[in-house]
């Protein structure tokens, strides 16, 4: 088995560790355009993002977003996409203080408190001076230490301004530091969407947006995606996983995965993950979708089935207590209490009472329902003892209650008791076992991939989902695939049409959300 220890799988890279060392985990859904490398062998034409604004990672320092932004928008309640619309680039420092530059991120809070982007790096700010406005010439971090009030009232305005209102005044943190160069074409790339000055570049000139030589800050919010919410699969043979954009499918050997806003599992490039669906009967369909993790609840389920296993003590007393009377704990030889679900998901206490009969080997079983003050009292049935070879079986052992009305307006409640497990000894009374099928509406509480590749979604109320079975691609020659961006390739006549099937035997090193 390949899967094992999924939370503790090793990262691919220390950049993705620390990446995924953010308080915020910001997986940037917008960087196919940044990832594509200049050479005539790649193609970014069907690489479109889905991404809250059309960023383009571009240097010309033309308008990279057409959409209207509110000014404001909060940062602390979201994680935000930041980028520059006009002229100019983000200014970020490393923890190694190199300074790079930028035209957009996805930035949120790291651990220590400071403004960072999806790669761990520092936001760049002109800081307050005392008398208004802003030192100009120097850069700073800005963490969230330094602000007044709750988190949730920090907002950037268009003009790059980290502020919220303390007493009806504007109180400001710092305002983001803005950089450009003479010749931007000649600066040169750092990783995804961040360039470092070169000589060629010309000297690099800091100012404020929304000047005339700056354009403005473009914000956007951003699906907030936790530490947890994140999958990291990679395919430990030849095959490919396999991604979806535009209708056109994409093939890669490993991944970081999250949902989007609908819950839609994505790659760092925007693209879907593609699964094969599960059917009714607990198959997989042989059809590819897209793999949507949905949130919401997981709806409850009636309970039906009831199973019990206790020794009754063949030496107890026979009660001669009538008529019964659940509140008095002399008219019964044993009880026990588990919760059952009606089709509102709500519980209700149910108490099976035992009593010792006069009649030899022979009880009495009454069941109660019970919510709250009222209490429904079923019964009695009849449970009898043979003796075969010295041993005691239970006969009649199986109760069905039909068309129990319950509170609330729930369906009424079919019950079938199984009391085949009761035992009867000389020991003392024990139970062993009890167990009801039914449960609560559940909320989503994670999902895992198997080690066939299959997805499974679970929820607080113990049940399980199949959400789709991973599906994996070869190639009759695979060399001959096109690399359209570092890691991800596309298929064409040389490589041959993908041949697609499901995982197992395991082959992938899956992850946990």
């Amino acid at each position: 088995m390949y899967l094992s220890d999924l939370l503790s799988m090793p990262f691919k890279n220390q950049q993705t560790k620390k990446y995924l060392g953010l308080m915020t985990f910001l997986i940037p859904l917008f960087l196919s355009a940044c990832l594509h490398e200049n050479n005539s062998s790649a193609s970014t034409s069907n690489m479109t993002a889905r991404s809250i604004i059309d960023f383009s990672c571009d240097l010309d320092g033309q308008s990279i977003s057409d959409a209207d932004t509110p000014a404001g928008l909060g940062l602390f309640d979201h994680s935000l996409s930041i980028s520059v619309n006009g002229e100019g680039f983000l200014t970020l420092r490393g923890d190694d203080n190199t300074i790079s530059y930028s035209r957009m991120g996805l930035f949120g809070l790291a651990a220590d408190g400071d403004i960072v982007n999806q790669h761990g790096l520092r936001l760049q700010v002109s800081s307050p001076l005392s008398t208004g406005g802003f030192a100009s010439g120097t850069l700073n971090d800005v963490n969230s230490e330094d602000f007044i009030g709750d988190l949730s009232s920090i907002a950037i305005d268009d003009i790059g301004r980290i502020y919220n209102i303390i007493d009806d005044e504007k109180k400001s943190y710092g305002k983001i530091v803005l950089t450009q160069f003479p010749n931007t074409q000649s600066l040169e790339k750092a990783q995804d969407c961040s360039w470092l000055e070169t000589f060629d570049a010309g000297t690099p000139r800091t100012g404020e947006a929304g000047t005339s030589d700056f354009g403005l800050i473009a914000l956007a919010e951003s699906n907030n995606v936790g530490i947890d919410d994140t999958l990291d699969l990679a395919v430990k043979d030849g095959r490919y996983l396999v991604t979806e954009s535009q209708e056109q499918n994409f093939y890669q050997k490993e991944g970081i995965f999250i949902t989007d806003r609908d819950g839609f599992l994505m790659n760092t490039f925007g693209h879907r993950l593609q699964a094969f669906p599960p059917l009714a009967d607990g198959s997989f369909s042989q059809v590819l979708s897209d793999v949507q993790i949905l949130t919401t609840a997981n709806p409850p389920s009636a309970t039906r089935a009831i199973t019990l296993s206790i020794n009754l003590n063949v030496e107890a007393e026979v009660i001669g207590i009538s008529p019964f009377d659940p509140g008095n704990d002399n008219s019964s030889s044993y009880s026990t209490e588990m919760l059952i679900f009606d089709s509102f998901g709500q519980s209700h206490s149910f108490h099976p009472f035992f009593i010792k009969t006069s009649n030899e080997n022979q009880w009495q079983v009454f069941y109660v329902i019970a919510s709250g003050e009222k209490q429904k009292i079923l019964g009695p049935y009849l449970l009898e003892f043979i003796i075969r070879g010295g041993i005691p079986f239970a006969i009649d052992s199986i109760h069905r209650i039909d068309s129990i009305n319950m509170s609330g307006g729930a369906a009424p409640l079919d019950l079938q008791i199984d009391l085949s497990g009761v035992d009867l000894s000389s020991s003392s009374f024990n139970l062993s076992k009890i167990h009801q099928d039914g449960y609560a509406t559940g909320r989503l509480n994670g999902m895992e991939i198997d080690s066939c590749g299959d997805i499974i979604a679970s929820f607080s109320n113990g049940q399980d989902r199949p959400i789709g079975s991973v599906a994996l691609a070869n190639f009759p020659q695979p060399e001959h695939l096109t690399l359209e961006a570092e890691g991800l390739y596309s298929a064409n006549e040389n490589s041959g049409q993908a041949i697609l099937n499901q995982v197992c035997p395991g082959v992938i090193d899956g992850d946990t959300m």
